[in-house]
């Protein structure tokens, strides 16, 4: 009977150690995806300037150096790399990269990922679509916003009545941003930005930003 016992017993503490195993391989496994996705501060690439021929591709991001951006086309088998150059925003540990992509042709689409070195390493993004301007089509589609003041539950509330193709590029009309402050280096305003910009679908789809009074009033 005590034999019994004791087989029972081992045979709980076999279940419970594979239970534990199983449970530390699962994080582990986890663990590469989550710091993949955001191993280090930085925003989803955005796109700014389109134009019939080029697009700009903006990247956000502190402590990032070697920033490129790898684009596809669907007439090419080959990825063309462009370095992004980077520019420093006054007061704020954050740098703002740009890579004009030029020479492309109108009304197409092209893919591109964004790579960069930071302190833990290599990081690239997951792949991204954009379509260049057609001076030829006789409409176009865009969503305009205006007065969110920092607000990103008020973007979100109002993205569920816009569907993807309901506009091709988007519009921030002024005093999205409430008067922007340099403290903490200018924290509000880039939790802002990373707040916008995948509500925008801004890594796929450009926006322009046109400054209102609040834009301009703050400290940043």
């Amino acid at each position: 009977m005590a034999h019994g016992k004791s087989q029972r017993s081992g045979s709980r503490a076999r279940s419970c150690l594979c239970a534990g195993v199983a449970a530390v391989l699962s994080l582990l496994l986890l663990l590469p995806a989550a710091m993949a996705e955001k191993p280090f501060a930085c925003s989803i690439p955005y796109l700014q300037n389109p134009a019939a021929d080029a697009m700009t591709v903006c990247f956000a991001a502190q402590n990032a150096k070697s920033v490129t951006v790898a684009m596809s086309s669907p007439d090419s088998a080959s990825e063309k790399k462009i370095e992004a150059k980077g520019t420093a925003a006054p007061g704020a540990p954050w740098t703002i990269w740009k890579a004009r992509l030029s020479g492309l042709a109108s009304g197409t689409n092209h893919s591109y990922k964004v790579t960069c070195i930071h302190p833990g390493g290599k990081w690239q993004s997951p792949p991204y679509a954009f379509r260049t301007l057609d001076p030829k089509t006789r409409s176009v589609r865009f969503a305009v916003f205006n007065d969110l003041h920092d607000r990103d539950a008020t973007l979100k509330a109002l993205m569920r009545f816009v569907k993807p193709e309901d506009y091709e590029f988007s519009i921030l009309l002024g005093d999205c941003w409430a008067d922007p402050s340099a403290a903490s280096g200018a924290k509000k305003v880039f939790e802002t930005l990373n707040a916008f910009l995948p509500l925008l679908d801004a890594a796929n789809k450009p926006f322009y930003l046109i400054r209102g009074n609040h834009e301009v009033r703050g400290s940043f």
